[in-house]
């Protein structure tokens, strides 16, 4: 992000000092400078300038000339010092504690950036370019409501200040807000229409809504106004790889290099896509060139960590899977406690908390058993922060622990004072201790547990309902940046093929399905049994599943809750799957009841559909008698 901040504040300091007056001999040191005709004549400028001041060391004005210059070129040192001298002339001059504040910034001195700047902002309270610095170093020290506070006042002060505006947008996503960045970039598009960064992360912005045809056109425009930029082409490539695009992706990727051959984003985004393509050899070439270059970056190590864990390498994968709390806009929360590394923490309290998506809170939950093997000789209390939908299912299927459902969203910590731990591990951490060997060592059982009562309700509801085999059905999973566009496929193809073979299609799709199953009934003149409160919170949800006979899905949480129920299943795998289903195996690593089907690389799912028909035929034949049409609790 610094790199970003650097290219914005460079606006505001070449315009901070028209104002100088025309008998000031430092009027024409600018107009040298700005007329040099490249760097090593503006170096010789400044060195002419630097040797002036020497003679002239009281010229306030001068040496914040200077330091803006230098931090121009990036010689933060000689900048700093400049606005030093600028310091010691006058101890409260706005522009000079902006300028160290800013070179502070850059070097990533966060904590002394905010004196500086708010010493700029006491002298100069109007300025919104310090508002806007100020705020700058909010988002840094990842302080976000801080940050929107003082691009706000910035705009209260100038509301055609389109920087602000799009900083605003920047703070309003890393805040989980995205409907409100994307008006806020807007607006700084409305002021500046050729402003490419807006442009690049109002499609960003866009991505996070799921709006992909908007966020295409946003990334076309990027191109137009900053085309320059390698990161433009390399978000490009990011949101072609998305949507499925590979070879566009790739000709995005290949312009980025060329722009910049040495972006660590784009050897990132590289590794991404070909892992997409399953060239997992040269992804992880591409993730480790990325590390050569930044080697702590936690994108990188965090993409290479899963394909490590892709390709069933859990003892490096979990190891740099932990990178994701580093990442901005981290799926892991902070919180005012111990981090617990797996050490012995007799009579003390222990808080997981989630993360994530549902389906990844249930497949980390598979841990919890492990967990609670190791804590109980301790006389240690755990506590299960989980999303209030889990809340209740999880409960059941672990009593020993204390689970808390709270949303989010929600950022009060004034609870934590109810529980009395002192320490703390996200959910997606515990593999780490507990998975970090081989995947043919993993061994489940069912570890998930619907109530019995609600379970019997919906099996009497079922068998209302006439002949089975009663199959659940779901056929859209994740989002675009966990690849909805892959992993979901044609209800009505699917549901036509289950028609043919005499099964009952229970909809077990979360979300809006009315249409779908409009479609179904008028192509196919098939009745899908669907209960929308059944799939109100997990609770309800894994009922049903425990009651059905099978599930058919894509790569969604219905997987996970399936697998954890150990209900027989059949998950219909993409070409480019994720880590938490392999690369080639035909049974799950994590959950024994689930088989795999794998859609055939620069394939389309037709293949897929009739070997899972194939499938669930010989099991309907094998299991006819233990279905429960026929009155057996399976």
């Amino acid at each position: 992000m610094l790199g970003r901040i650097f290219r914005e504040i460079t606006r505001s300091l070449r315009t901070r000092h028209e104002a100088t007056s025309a008998q000031d001999p430092l009027d024409q040191w600018k107009k040298d400078y700005s007329g040099a005709a490249n760097p090593v004549a503006r170096g010789q400028v400044l060195q002419a300038l630097e040797t002036w001041l020497q003679q002239q060391p009281d010229h306030l004005l001068g040496w914040i000339f200077l330091g803006d210059a230098l931090q121009q070129q990036r010689q933060l040192e000689a900048a700093e010092s400049a606005y030093r001298r600028a310091l010691r002339i006058d101890p409260t001059h706005a522009a000079a504690h902006e300028g160290v504040g800013l070179v502070l910034l850059h070097q990533g001195k966060l904590d002394q950036a905010w004196l500086h700047l708010e010493a700029a902002h006491k002298a100069d309270p109007q300025n919104p370019d310090i508002l806007v610095h100020w705020g700058l170093v909010a988002l840094e020290k990842k302080n976000f409501g801080e940050a929107a506070k003082n691009f706000e006042k910035a705009i209260d002060r100038n509301v055609n200040h389109y920087h602000a505006w799009h900083n605003l947008g920047l703070a309003q996503l890393k805040m989980g807000r995205p409907q409100q960045g994307i008006r806020s970039f807007q607006r700084a598009l409305d002021i500046r229409p050729e402003f490419g960064l807006a442009w690049s992360n109002l499609a960003l912005a866009q991505c996070d809504v799921e709006n992909l045809s908007d966020a295409l056109i946003s990334a076309q425009q990027a191109i137009k106004f900053k085309g320059e930029s390698a990161r433009t082409w390399v978000i490009l490539a990011d949101i072609l790889t998305d949507a499925g695009e590979w070879e566009q992706a790739d000709s995005a990727l290949t312009t980025a290099f060329e722009r910049d051959p040495h972006d660590t984003g784009g050897y990132i985004s590289l590794g991404k896509l070909r892992s997409a393509q399953a060239r997992y050899p040269e992804a992880e070439s591409a993730y480790q060139h990325a590390l050569t270059l930044e080697p702590d970056n936690a994108q990188a190590k965090g993409g290479l960590g899963q394909l490590e864990m892709l390709l069933g390498r859990f003892d490096v994968g979990f190891e740099h899977y932990e990178a994701r709390r580093l990442v901005d806009e981290s799926p892991v929360r902070q919180w005012p406690l111990e981090s617990w590394e797996g050490t012995p923490i007799p009579h003390q309290g222990l808080l997981v908390h989630s993360e994530q998506g549902l389906g990844d809170i249930i497949i980390f939950a598979s841990c919890i058993p492990d967990l609670l093997a190791q804590t109980s000789g301790w006389n240690t209390h755990v506590v299960l922060e989980t999303e209030p939908r889990l809340q209740g299912l999880l409960q059941r299927s672990f009593p020993a622990l204390k689970v808390i459902g709270r949303e989010r969203s929600d950022q009060s910590i004034d609870w934590l004072n109810d529980i009395d731990c002192q320490y703390e591990i996200p959910i997606g951490s515990l593999p780490r201790l507990y998975r970090s060997y081989s995947h043919q060592s993993i061994q489940y059982l069912p570890y998930l547990k619907a109530d019995s009562t609600q379970v019997e309700y919906w099996r009497n509801k079922l068998l209302a309902r006439g002949p089975g085999p009663y199959v659940g059905v779901s056929w859209r999973g994740g989002m675009l940046r966990s690849g909805t566009v892959q992993r979901s496929i044609n209800p009505i193809a699917l549901l036509r093929e289950l028609q043919s073979i005499g099964i009952q299609p229970i909809c077990l799709q979360y979300g809006e399905v009315e249409s779908t199953l409009n479609e179904a009934a008028e192509a196919l003149n098939l009745q899908v049994w669907h209960w929308p409160e059944s799939l109100v919170d997990m609770d309800a949800a894994a009922a049903i599943t425990q009651a059905l006979d099978a599930v058919v899905t894509v790569c969604n949480t219905q997987a996970h809750l399936t697998g954890g129920l150990g209900k027989d299943g059949w998950v219909l795998v993409p070409s480019n799957p994720n880590w938490r289903y392999g690369i080639n195996s035909k049974k799950s690593w994590w959950y024994p009841s689930l088989n795999l089907i794998r859609q055939a690389p620069h394939s389309n799912w037709e293949a897929p559909i009739k070997q899972l028909s194939t499938d669930l035929q010989t099991w309907k034949t094998t299991n006819n008698s233990t279905t429960i049409t026929e009155g057996k609790n399976k």
